[in-house]
């Protein structure tokens, strides 16, 4: 319970500094929507491809609330997959790093009591996020959309998806920590994958139904297929699922045969 304890304080500050500068971010572009109210960037926007509004969330109406946020949810999948991706990769690498390991494992308790206390603690930091960004958006939604009706199950289900979302590239960080033999700095690590993955994601989008969308999670929670269908992909959950459960299984059995680098 202390190493938990612990690891939520210690990470707060950073998480909260997220939540305030990404939920201003957020919540100030709401006010650009009464903007898109029949103005001829819409029009002009029915002329591009497909493959382009898919790639930068235009595939909606964006003079429709949830066509508008959909667009947003692009800039929210990204900076969740970094803030999780980073939460991941430094989960057990940070002891290391500090050579604190030492001490750390030389407390009464079981190296799985340790993992499990850090990933709890790390699952907190995504809860707070992405419930914060949750009621950041929907707030946005209510005091920019001007009455304009809209889907409640479908706005839920994206914010649900950017939450399974998180979780996958919370999971991937942590084993990649785990694999990896010293991360100096976990950061350009979380900026590489995430980023990288809406690059491949962009190209899927243009090749068109190539087989890449299996390995961008992007696809899975796409919005415009969720407020279209007001339900997931199947195939993107049932990977989501398997990758979180298969790396976070794998991250423990390695981290028990791990030889840690300690001070002494």
């Amino acid at each position: 319970m202390n190493i938990f304890k612990y690891e939520v304080f210690k990470r707060l500050g950073t998480t909260l500094i997220w939540i305030v500068s990404l939920g201003l971010f957020i919540y100030a572009t709401f006010a650009f929507f009464e903007s898109f109210q029949g103005s001829s960037f819409t029009d002009l926007l029915d002329g591009f491809p497909d493959a382009f509004k898919k790639a930068f969330g235009l595939e909606q109406d964006l003079s429709t609330i949830l066509g508008y946020f959909s667009f947003l949810a692009i800039y929210l999948f990204l900076a969740g997959a970094i803030f999780s991706s980073n939460l991941g990769l430094n989960a057990v690498s940070v002891e290391e790093r500090d050579l604190t390991a030492d001490f750390l494992i030389s407390k009464p308790v079981t190296r799985n009591r340790i993992v499990t206390a850090k990933l709890l603690a790390g699952l907190v930091h995504v809860l707070l996020f992405n419930v914060s960004m949750g009621l950041v958006c929907y707030a946005g939604i209510e005091s920019f959309s001007g009455g304009q009706e809209y889907s409640m199950q479908a706005f839920v289900l994206i914010i649900a998806g950017v939450f399974i979302f998180q979780l996958l590239f919370y999971a991937v960080g942590f084993i990649l920590s785990v694999l990896m033999k010293r991360m100096d700095s976990p950061l350009p690590f979380s900026l590489g994958l995430s980023i990288g993955l809406y690059v491949l994601y962009s190209f899927d989008a243009v090749l068109e139904d190539t087989p890449i969308k299996y390995l961008v999670p992007y696809d899975y929670f796409n919005p415009g297929y969720i407020i279209t269908n007001e339900a997931f992909q199947t195939t993107g959950l049932v990977i989501s699922i398997g990758v979180i459960l298969l790396s976070v299984t794998a991250g423990y059995i390695l981290y028990n045969r791990r030889d840690i680098a300690t001070a002494m």
